[in-house]
């Protein structure tokens, strides 16, 4: 995974790793690129 990738990736990372520190259902950024995470 390149840096773009992996900067892409830190708000939803982030967003699951608070959810599980909390036991918590995980909060999808609200303007997440879902079309990002298909290849080509």
């Amino acid at each position: 995974m390149d840096a773009e990738n992996n900067e892409h990736f830190h708000p939803l990372l982030s967003a699951i790793e608070e959810s599980m520190a909390v036991d918590a259902p995980v909060e999808i950024p609200a303007n997440f690129d879902f079309s990002r995470l298909l290849p080509g």
